[in-house]
């Protein structure tokens, strides 16, 4: 299976959040995992949901899902920005 253009941005999206939230939203269970805020899960489910949608290569990702993308990738950002 070849990667996509679209599935390499989602996946590289995927990774931006991950580093956000390990960043910005402090460890407070005594396992270790990360608590999200709400907002933060809705995204991340939607790129997970996106990502496994376009795994299988006779879908495509739409134009709005691209552009919710890009939105979700701007405030997600600032991992980098600040490096």
């Amino acid at each position: 299976m070849t990667m996509t253009k679209s599935l390499q941005k989602i996946k590289h999206l995927r990774l931006t959040m991950l580093e956000y939230a390990d960043e910005k939203f402090p460890k407070r269970q005594k396992s270790g995992r990360l608590t999200w805020p709400d907002w933060f899960k809705k995204d991340f489910d939607f790129i997970n949901h996106l990502e496994v949608e376009s795994l299988d290569e006779r879908s495509r990702v739409c134009k709005e899902d691209m552009y919710r993308c890009n939105h979700i990738y701007n405030t997600y950002k600032v991992v980098y920005d600040t490096i």
